[in-house]
């Protein structure tokens, strides 16, 4: 379908249409070869990219460098993190992380491998559990509870409860009501 928009080479409103196209992006250092969409116009054939053009692009570039490299995609940090019931920043101290990573990483910025490992751990809430034990005074005592109660409520959810195998992990749970949460 053709359409008008300005032509950055014509210099003009001209009539233009969608291709794809075979390119390639560096991410991360490493070129990622993908299918682009540009516009190409009907007058001079020069092709060209809009900012929403460009921004689909890279996202399409960052998807398959996230498949070819098994990382999160920003959906799915999303979906861990409201599993906890978490704020972003609240999320991210959990972590023992800087306040606006996770933010970073839900807009789509590439999370490093080992930021990576941690949230695909931090999806079981066992590993949740261990990690709340070492930084659970990362957070305000009332978020800090609410957030032990849900990781409870989930290793429980999961089978896990007690004499449900893990009895361990599970112990581990239900004395969380005996850890108390230190004012910062």
């Amino acid at each position: 379908m053709n359409k008008e928009d300005f032509c950055p080479y014509c210099e003009e409103i001209t009539r233009f249409r969608f291709i794809t196209k075979q390119e390639t992006l560096p991410v991360m250092g490493e070129p990622v070869e993908y299918q682009a969409r540009v516009r190409r116009c009907a007058v001079c054939r020069g092709e060209y990219a809009p900012t929403e053009l460009e921004e689909e692009n890279f996202k399409t570039a960052y998807t398959i460098y996230r498949r070819r490299h098994n990382l999160l995609s920003p959906e799915q940090i999303r979906v861990i993190r409201e599993k906890y019931g978490l704020s972003q920043r609240n999320f991210s101290r959990f972590l023992g992380w800087g306040d606006i990573t996770v933010h970073r990483y839900e807009a789509g910025a590439l999370p490093d491998a080992a930021y990576n490992v941690m949230l695909v751990l931090i999806d079981d809430p066992l590993n949740a559990l261990k990690v709340f034990m070492l930084n659970r005074n990362n957070l305000a005592p009332g978020v800090a509870e609410k957030l032990k109660k849900r990781i409870q409520e989930l290793i429980r959810k999961d089978g896990r409860g007690p004499g449900y195998g893990d009895d361990e992990a599970c112990g581990a749970a239900d004395n969380l009501s005996s850890v108390s949460v230190k004012e910062p």
